[in-house]
């Protein structure tokens, strides 16, 4: 799965982090390939070529990352024309690197000193603290996000960004979290609610990935993440959110069963997300 010049690297970013003492998890696609679809042999399409990685920093640290990725006396990176947080090992593969942490505005956004461009950061620091290291080979470690820790940055990321990979990530985790060995967590954790006929089996592993997230998150990023989800009306089956993810699944034949499919887990998540039990 992990190329030899990728993981060549990815030995080579951590390498530098641990000099300066830099936090970082690995978040984006590979972490979802990593972190769900691999580690549970959940078929899916899902593929990438960028590693997504988020580090914990302010800007003199963060300065001082770039300096040493790109500006050292042997530079191992190259920095992008294009993009403040993209970079380019000397064999090809490509990092985005996203500043979280001592940078952030109070609405969660960063604000990217040269080019006054803004990115959304919020729910990084939940996730960082709730990461799991992942033994990509022998001698390579990583922090990972969990599947629960990406759901919250697919919801932030779909908001921001508006693009659908983000919102099929976020869909396919719902809709495979009882194949991620919750199915036994499925029926002790909602036991009385299944019984009492307030959850059916169907929508019990959205609602318990939404219980999930409420766990790992703080007040201030709960909050914030129940108003976008609300804004973004995917409980509502017509909602426009659905029509380029449909396309995408390759489902137009049965349109109108998966948007009423795709509302109801979500809206089982957030109910897991919101009520107290």
């Amino acid at each position: 799965m992990i190329a030899p010049r990728e993981k060549e690297a990815l030995r080579d970013f951590i390498s530098i982090t641990k000099e300066y003492n830099i936090p970082f998890v690995l978040v984006g696609a590979y972490a979802r390939l990593l972190a769900f679809d691999l580690k549970y042999n959940i078929p899916s399409s899902r593929a990438t070529t960028d590693w997504d990685i988020a580090v914990q920093v302010d800007w003199e640290s963060y300065e001082i990352l770039r300096n040493a990725l790109t500006k050292a006396k042997q530079p191992l990176f190259l920095e992008s024309d294009s993009y403040e947080h993209r970079f380019r090992h000397l064999n090809g593969v490509r990092f985005d690197i996203i500043p979280f942490g001592d940078v952030e505005q109070e609405n969660g956004t960063i604000i990217w000193p040269s080019t006054d461009q803004k990115m959304n950061v919020i729910g990084f620091q939940d996730v960082i603290q709730s990461a799991q290291k992942l033994q990509i080979d022998v001698d390579l470690e990583i922090p990972v996000a969990t599947a629960p820790g990406l759901a919250i940055l697919k919801i932030f990321a779909f908001d921001d960004r508006g693009k659908i990979d983000d919102l099929g990530d976020l869909y396919f985790i719902i809709d495979n979290y009882d194949r991620a060995d919750n199915e036994e967590r499925i029926f002790q954790e909602l036991f009385e609610l299944l019984s009492s006929g307030e959850l059916d089996y169907e929508s019990a592993k959205a609602f318990l990935l939404g219980k999930d997230v409420r766990r790992l998150i703080s007040p201030k990023t709960h909050e914030i993440l129940v108003h976008k989800l609300e804004d973004l009306q995917l409980t509502n089956p017509y909602s426009t959110n659905f029509d380029r993810l449909i396309n995408r699944l390759g489902t137009q034949r049965e349109e109108e069963h998966q948007r009423v499919n795709m509302a109801k887990l979500f809206k089982a998540f957030l109910c897991g997300l919101t009520k107290d039990v």
